[in-house]
Formats: C-alpha cells, sequence, structure tokens
C-alpha cells in the first residue's frame, strides 16, 4: 500500500478533524468490549484511561510522522503486549475496524459539507490504520510462531529424551510378549501332534481289535458248524442204536448181548446229544457277543475317525497361527532393532 507524505499529511488532516471528538469514539469502544465476555476479561480491571492514551497518541503519532523508526518501536511493543496478554487477531482487528469507523463518521460529519476532501482524507487516514494494523499483526505472529516452534522443540526434546520410554520399552515388551505367545503356540502344537499320533495309535488298536472280533465270528460259526456235525452224527448214532435194538429183540436170548452194547450206544448218543446241544448253546452266545463287539468296534472306530479328523484340523489351525506368530514377531522385532538404531 502506497504511503507517501502527501497520504501522511491527508492523514495528519484526518486525524485533527475527528481528534475532538475521540473521546466519545473511546467510550463507543468500551461499550463494544463490554459486551464481548473474551474482550471484557481482557480489559477489566485495567487502567482503560491509560490505554485510552497510549492508542490515540499511538495513533495521532502515525498520522503526523508517518512510519519512522518511533514507530516501529511503538508497533513491536505494542504486538508484544497483544502476544502477552492474549489478545487474538481477531478481536485485535475488530477493535481497530470499530474505532476507525468512528472517526471515519466523525470526519464525514465535520465535512459533511465538503464531501471530496472528506473521502480524501478518510482513504489516507484508512491507509495508515491498515499498514499500522499489518504491522502489529506480523509481530504478534512472529511471536507466536516463535513460541510454537520453541513448544515444538520442547517437545521434540521430551520425546527424544523419552524415546526409550515411550517407544523402545513398549515395542520391546510387545516383542516379548509375542515371542511367549509363539512359545506358547509352538507347546500347544507339539501337544495337538502328541494328541493326533495317540488318536491315530488307538485307532490302529480299535483296528486289531475289530479284526480279532471278525476272527471270533469267524470262529464262532465255524465250531457252530461242527456242533451240527456231531449233533447230526449223535442223531444217527441214536439211531443205529435204535435199530441195533430192534434186531436184538428179535434174536431173543441169542442178541442179548447185543442189546446191551445196542442200549450203551444208545446212552451214548443221547449223552453227545445233551452236551453238543449245551456247546451250541454257548456258541450262540458267543456269537452274539461277537456280532455286538463287532457293532461296538465300527461305531469306536467311526467316532475314532472323526475324533482325528477333528484333531487334524486344530492341529492345521494352530500351524497355521504359530506361522503368523512367528512373522509378527520377525516384523517387531525389525521395528524394535529400526527404533533402538534411531535411539543410537
Amino acid at each position: 500500500m502506497n504511503i507517501d507524505a502527501e497520504c501522511i499529511q491527508n492523514a495528519s488532516k484526518a486525524w485533527d478533524t475527528a481528534s475532538g471528538n475521540l473521546n466519545e469514539i473511546i467510550k463507543v469502544f468500551y461499550v463494544h468490549v463490554r459486551r464481548i465476555p473474551e474482550l471484557d476479561r481482557l480489559f477489566s480491571g485495567k487502567d482503560q484511561a491509560g490505554i485510552s492514551r497510549a492508542l490515540t497518541g499511538h495513533w495521532e503519532n502515525t498520522c503526523r510522522n508517518g512510519f519512522d523508526e518511533a514507530y516501529w518501536q511503538r508497533a513491536q511493543r505494542i504486538g508484544e503486549t497483544h502476544a502477552r496478554i492474549g489478545l487474538e487477531p481477531r478481536w485485535f482487528i475488530g477493535a481497530y475496524r470499530l474505532i476507525a469507523e468512528e472517526i471515519a463518521r466523525e470526519i464525514s460529519r465535520k465535512l459533511k459539507f465538503h464531501p471530496g476532501k472528506a473521502s480524501v482524507l478518510k482513504e489516507a487516514f484508512y491507509r495508515v490504520v491498515f499498514v499500522d494494523m499489518e504491522a502489529i499483526l506480523n509481530v504478534y505472529n512472529d511471536i507466536e510462531r516463535q513460541k510454537a516452534e520453541e513448544a515444538q522443540k520442547a517437545i521434540s526434546g521430551k520425546i527424544v529424551a523419552n524415546f526409550d520410554s515411550y517407544v523402545v520399552t513398549p515395542i520391546q515388551t510387545i516383542a516379548s510378549a509375542t515371542e511367549e505367545l509363539g512359545a506358547s503356540v509352538t507347546s500347544i502344537s507339539l501337544e495337538i501332534d502328541q494328541g493326533i499320533n495317540a488318536s491315530r495309535n488307538a485307532q490302529e488298536v480299535a483296528n486289531s481289535v475289530s479284526a480279532v472280533n471278525e476272527t471270533m465270528k469267524v470262529a464262532a460259526d465255524s465250531i457252530s458248524g461242527v456242533v451240527d456235525m456231531i449233533r447230526g452224527l449223535a442223531d444217527q448214532t441214536n439211531l443205529l442204536a435204535l435199530n441195533a435194538s430192534i434186531e436184538a429183540a428179535r434174536a431173543g436170548d441169542t442178541g442179548r448181548g447185543f442189546a446191551v452194547v445196542a442200549d450203551e450206544v444208545k446212552k451214548l448218543a443221547a449223552l453227545t446229544a445233551n452236551n453238543t446241544n449245551e456247546i451250541a448253546a454257548k456258541v450262540s452266545e458267543i456269537q452274539k457277543i461277537s456280532n455286538q463287539a463287532a457293532d461296538g468296534n465300527r461305531s469306536i472306530l467311526q467316532e475314532m475317525a472323526e475324533i482325528v479328523d477333528r484333531i487334524n484340523a486344530i492341529g492345521a489351525a494352530v500351524h497355521q497361527q504359530r506361522e503368523a506368530t512367528a512373522n509378527i514377531a520377525r516384523n517387531i522385532t525389525e521395528v524394535r532393532d529400526s527404533l533402538g538404531k534411531i535411539a543410537e
């Protein structure tokens, strides 16, 4: 913005035109301030008269003398004060706008019959005010930027100083926990492998028992056949003994000895038949038990097969988890090593 000698001269005239009513303008300003809680807290209890004198004195010197060395010193102090008390730029700009508008309004009122002159004076005054406002804001922003940089450096320093406790140590803890998890998964995997082997062994034993039962069933069936054959022989022997008795009766006294022998043979056949029936009953019982055992073993074999399949599925999942855990552990170890190098 062009600020030349003519602009400063017109700004000085503008100040002279409006300065007679400055007290009223300042009153309007403070009425506005009291309506805004943030500003009211900043100015409450302060020397408002002193603040007013400082503000009007600064503007008067700027309008009359322009932007000389003294101005830049004042602008520096004002910007530092705003940063110290926490006067945000939005409130500073709003206050400047309010006072500048009241002064411009006073110029228009005083020069209502000379609107052209009033326009020239107001333009010059606004130029000075805008440059002044920009200069003070630059000081404020520089201070705030410096504060931010210092805060960032302080935070960075704390992060670096506590890097081990904030980052490295937690990573090491996670790495240790992951290693322990991996060891646990490996142990579980080994136990499951042992369980699979035991289940397979049990399945093999069950298969062997089933084979024995089948053999017993075959043997029982064979014995049953032999019993049937013996029963048939006993029946034939009994029939022969009966025929011999008939022939002995026909022979009379001559066949009496033969009749005794036939009678003994008949008794032997009857005894054989009775014993054969008992053996048949036992064989039938053995067959029944063998059939029940065979059916039971088939159920056991089926259940054992299902158990082995389930354990195999669990084992596969655990092996997969072990590989995933090992991969995580490797990645965490790499991160830990990298962080250790950064910390160094």
